[in-house]
């Protein structure tokens, strides 16, 4: 059995690959497997694949899927080939430093996850440096303390990596054919685990592409955050851990709607768009009657977030108004005003 089986859903990324999978082979730690999971690319990925697979046999998997089921489904079907006794999700613009495989699981101590840091490039080349937001003080053997003050800010799910018993346990597959699957497997992994482990170092290196869908605000596919929004509460409710985690859950539920409406809702919003605004007003109305009493609420949504939020379930319209003309001065008084009738100051 392998230590860490590295899954790599791939879908035409080829003139990145030679950079991806090189540093997978370069890891310090030897008893690694590698799985590039082709999502039926249509440039050469791949043969490039294809050829890495036959020079490395033994250590180089390829996986070709007959249709597209984007990178959750692809991931999945890593998960179930895999062999490793931990797993650790590569996209195939990314890249690892050498020694990631081999700190996060010598520190992982037999752990549900053990993670640690990454840099962020930008396509000039430039490094951004951004560490996860919880310290080693803040995890270990998980309780609601602990497990509340992670989930509040769990950083990013492809710095760790995860024991693969723990996943096929607890049925922790990704969300397929849908974008933004990450969110839903990065807080589900956080509720289930009951060790979490930090190693200290930047072993991930994210490209952030200014073509990706979380920076493309003309993407459509950024409205599919809102299915994974309601996906987290509803699939915490049918797998019974609502009650235990209400907290938690309620927190994730409401500051993924806020930002939905910010930030994929109205930030550069088009008309034809306000009935996603009314689908939040009825996803929180439905979910969460009386959101006002939550801990959520009162401890998690902030500011302007609350301000647009409060809003909208009174008037989606309005709310939308208010935001799309915030430059105009008599908005921003009667802004000012309704924020100061509401929250006193």
């Amino acid at each position: 059995m392998a230590k860490v089986s590295i899954i790599i859903p791939v879908h035409n990324t080829s003139m990145y690959l030679d950079r991806c999978f090189g540093s997978c082979l370069s890891q310090t730690l030897d008893d690694i497997e590698i799985i590039a999971v082709d999502d039926l690319s249509t440039d050469n990925s791949r043969d490039i694949i294809k050829q890495y697979a036959e020079k490395y046999q033994g250590k180089f998997r390829g996986i070709y899927l007959p249709e597209n089921i984007r990178q959750g489904g692809a991931r999945n079907v890593g998960i179930r080939e895999a062999v490793g006794e931990y797993l650790l999700f590569l996209d195939s613009d990314d890249f690892i430093k050498p020694d990631m495989c081999r700190a996060l699981y010598e520190n992982a101590n037999g752990a549900d996850l053990s993670g640690g840091d990454c840099c962020i490039f930008e396509e000039n080349g430039k490094e951004i440096s951004q560490t996860l937001p919880y310290t080693e003080s803040d995890v270990g053997v998980m309780n609601e303390e602990k497990r509340l003050k992670y989930l509040s800010s769990c950083g990013l799910f492809w710095t760790r990596i995860y024991k693969r018993d723990f996943i096929i346990e607890n049925g922790l597959f990704f969300p397929e054919r849908l974008f933004f699957e990450d969110a839903w497997f990065n807080f589900m992994t956080g509720l289930h685990a009951k060790t979490i482990h930090k190693c200290n170092g930047d072993f991930y290196c994210y490209f952030q592409s200014p073509n990706s869908t979380t920076r493309n605000k003309k993407d459509k596919r950024k409205f599919e955050r809102l299915k994974i929004t309601d996906r987290i509460f509803d699939d915490c409710l049918e797998r019974g851990l609502y009650e235990k985690h209400k907290n938690a859950v309620d927190a994730k539920f409401l500051s993924m709607s806020v930002s939905n409406l910010l930030y994929t809702c109205f930030d550069n919003y088009e008309r034809e768009e306000i009935d996603k605004i009314y689908n939040i007003k009825e996803s929180v109305k439905k979910r969460l009657p009386d959101y006002k009493k939550t801990y959520a609420y009162k401890n998690t949504v902030k500011g302007e977030g609350k301000y647009y939020l409060d809003l909208t379930m009174i008037s989606p319209k309005l709310s939308t108004f208010i935001f799309t003309h915030q430059s105009n001065i008599f908005i921003r008084v009667f802004r000012k005003v309704l924020f100061l009738i509401k929250y006193g100051k």
